[in-house]
């Protein structure tokens, strides 16, 4: 019995350190996937803001002619 619980005791300490690096390695995919989600709304307001440029300036050019 004492033998099993030594063992016990010897894999519970070989995963505690397994486990903290899971958290990391979830955490750092969490991290990953909100960075790439405003990435994309990034991408996505600059290709709205220069569709309002081109509009601008047609505007613009059509107002002196």
């Amino acid at each position: 019995m004492v033998e099993i619980r030594a063992r016990i005791a010897a894999i519970s300490a070989q995963a505690k350190p397994l486990r903290r690096s899971m958290k990391l390695c979830d955490a750092i995919m969490e991290r990953a996937l909100v960075l790439a989600e405003k990435q994309t709304q990034i991408k996505q307001m600059e290709k709205e803001e220069k569709g309002h440029e081109k509009k601008q300036i047609k505007d613009r050019r059509r107002a002196i002619e």
